[in-house]
């Protein structure tokens, strides 16, 4: 299967600013005085006009619209959204990841300004993977929202805060495995495919579908 995620610039992606630092022109709207304009680091790509990027950054009531040269800004993957197709995707891939024989991996770092949990069955960007585990997300993992639940969490309403206290691969008190870990994905994987369903005979664009 074909990673769903590209780093083109078009409207409405998340960008940031790369290369040598170049002043932007701050074309309408009221930043906020931290990023005005030496501190402006991402924001929304608005439109492109040739070489020529406008990026809505951060305001208060009327957000600052700033421009600056296209070929400084890349797209900030891990800051955009996941879709649901990207979801569906994730789903699948991990689950066909898991049932090839991927070891599980469940770290909880208590490194004083380094603490983070990663899990190689679940949800988790490639920062903290140890190097044998192959990469699932290339480009970066987008920001899953509240109805992308992790096959693993145990708590998806969230009553216990942290990955560590809701995630089934760090629970003492339960053995996760191989069985167990697909099974939970084919759970989830026919729910977000009935959504996926719902949306395509909505309003979803049929390109973003599988």
């Amino acid at each position: 299967m074909t990673y769903p995620g590209d780093l083109v610039l078009r409207p409405g992606r998340r960008v940031c600013r790369v290369g040598e630092w170049m002043k932007p022109e701050l074309i309408s709207g009221t930043p906020f005085e931290s990023v005005a304009p030496d501190a402006w680091v991402c924001g929304e790509l608005v439109s492109l006009e040739g070489s020529v990027a406008y990026v809505e950054g951060f305001g208060v009531d009327d957000p600052p619209v700033w421009a600056y040269p296209a070929d400084r800004l890349e797209v900030a993957h891990d800051q955009e959204k996941m879709t649901d197709p990207q979801y569906y995707w994730a789903l699948l891939t991990i689950q066909e990841r898991i049932r090839s024989g991927l070891r599980l991996v469940a770290i909880d770092s208590t490194t004083t300004g380094d603490k983070y949990t990663y899990c190689s069955w679940g949800f988790h960007d490639d920062r903290h993977a140890p190097e044998d585990i192959p990469a699932m997300w290339p480009i970066g993992m987008p920001r899953r929202q509240d109805h992308q639940c992790c096959p693993l969490d145990d708590d998806p309403d969230k009553g216990r805060s942290g990955c560590f206290y809701r995630c089934l691969a760090f629970q003492k008190r339960s053995t996760l495995t191989q069985r167990r870990a697909v099974s939970r994905y084919t759970d989830d994987i026919a729910i977000a495919l009935e959504e996926l369903h719902v949306s395509r005979n909505t309003d979803a664009p049929e390109a973003d579908l599988p």
